[in-house]
This record gives C-alpha cells, structure tokens and sequence, in this order.
C-alpha cells in the first residue's frame, strides 16, 4: 500500500510539473509569436483552463482510487473480525453467547 500511494504521489508531482512546463512554454511561445496582449492572454487563459482542468482531473481520480482502496481493506479487515468472533461463539455455549452479546454494542 505504501509503495502504491508512493508512486501515486511522483507520478502526481509529475503531472503537475509537466503542466507548469507546458503552460510556461505556450505563454513564452505566445509572447515571442505576438504582439498583442490579447491574444497573448487569450491563448495562456485558455491553455491554462485546460492544463489546471486535466491536472485537477487526475489528481482527483489518485486521491479517490486511494481512499476507494483504503475503505476496502476496511472492510476485509471488518469481515475477517466479524469471522473470527462467530468462529469465537461457536465454541460458546448460548448463556455465554447471550452474556458476550449483552455487553457487545450495537450499530
């Protein structure tokens, strides 16, 4: 699980980065093509929307594929726990049973 969130965290720095890098090259391409501010600051608007909209897309989709993943393992962990406390009861007899349900709250 470490390893995983690892490389989701480089390859989101890296995503990142490569956005910052595309959207300095088009507004310094942008600036040496043109003379106008307009369209020097059309173009960077748009290609910055685009950029800031992918960039945010992937990082959104990372952090809810780990949170999905996370909540997951919660629920294997509270399988297993829940298996292991009938494998537990079976070996009760039903006065300790209901003695051991009395005192477990319940949700």
């Amino acid at each position: 699980m470490e390893v995983l969130d690892r490389m989701r965290i480089q390859n989101g720095l890296w995503v990142v980065v490569g956005g910052f890098v595309l959207v300095a090259a088009i507004a310094v391409a942008a600036i040496l093509t043109m003379q106008d501010a307009q369209q020097i600051t059309a173009i960077v608007g748009s290609v910055t929307g685009l950029v800031g909209t992918v960039v945010g897309a992937y990082l959104g989709v990372q952090v809810g594929s780990a949170g999905s993943e996370r909540a997951e393992m919660a629920v294997q962990h509270a399988g297993d726990t829940m298996t292991k406390m009938a494998l537990s009861m079976e070996k009760m007899t039903p006065e300790e049973a209901n003695k051991f349900m009395a005192g477990t709250p319940r949700g």
